[in-house]
């Protein structure tokens, strides 16, 4: 029976919520494990124990890698060990904003991820945090090429609030390796700017003698791509941008030719 303003003011003003929820309702709510004291403590007493590890990597990480900071580097380890538990309150670092901080906790939940595959689906998620440190933090775990599969994947989001989603999974994918991301720059160019396209193509320009006739051949297809969607909509994009595409077209076509 659904409740309006004016049948709750025919009921008798002693009757509570739960008299009038159904049976098994009530028996559902009644069956609901609530955590006893010792767990409530324990529970609590990890909380500190984890928070106190990332305070560790927070004052004691330098130089950008946990192996040269030996105390920050043997807290991120035993954070490892607690594993996925830890992954709520090591995101939460993030937002503090502190470099050695984020680039600590950011090395401790890769490796976490790398022995528990779920935890990728939830850093795929913290890319589209509110939170732009936890965007940026989450990027940096998932920079490393064992993610390739899960950040392609997550590229394709269509939902319209999954923005910075693929935006993030596009850098990410860039940080790994140029060739690999050009595809999804091009495809989603919109989203990402032609910054991302740029910085990607300078990378590749320096890098093509090493690239095959195949890759170079792909590569010159997808920027191709790129100008033909800049030159049909030249008032989204700056201006420089064509010709440095066409410039670079050009470029790497002469490369291929000349082998």
């Amino acid at each position: 029976m659904t409740l309006t303003l004016m049948s709750c003011s025919l009921l008798p003003h002693t009757i509570n919520a739960a008299s009038v929820q159904p049976k098994n309702q009530l028996e559902a709510n009644t069956n609901i494990k609530q955590p006893t004291k010792k767990e409530s403590k324990q529970k609590q007493a990890a909380e500190i124990y984890i928070s106190s590890l990332i305070e560790i990597i927070e004052t004691k990480y330098r130089l950008y890698k946990l192996e040269d900071s030996p105390e920050a580097k043997a807290a991120s380890q035993e954070l490892v060990k607690i594993g996925k538990t830890a992954v709520p309150e090591l995101i939460n670092a993030f937002r503090k904003n502190r470099i050695f901080l984020t680039f600590g906790v950011a090395e401790t939940l890769s490796k976490i991820a790398h022995k528990d595959s779920s935890v990728v689906a939830i850093l795929i998620n913290k890319l589209g945090d509110n939170d732009l440190q936890v965007r940026f933090g989450a990027m940096k775990v998932l920079e490393n090429d064992s993610f390739v599969p899960e950040l392609k994947k997550a590229t394709q989001n269509k939902n319209p609030n999954s923005k910075y989603i693929v935006i993030g999974a596009v850098n990410a994918l860039q940080k790994i390796d140029s060739i690999i991301a050009i595809p999804y720059i091009v495809k989603n160019i919109r989203a990402v700017g032609v910054s991302l396209l740029q910085v990607a193509v300078y990378q590749i320009k320096e890098d093509k003698n090493d690239l095959s006739k195949a890759e170079l051949e792909k590569v010159i297809s997808e920027l191709e791509t790129a100008l033909k969607i800049i030159e049909s909509s030249e008032n989204d994009f700056p201006q420089h941008i064509a010709p440095f595409l066409r410039e670079s077209v050009a470029e790497l076509k002469n490369s291929n030719f000349s082998r």
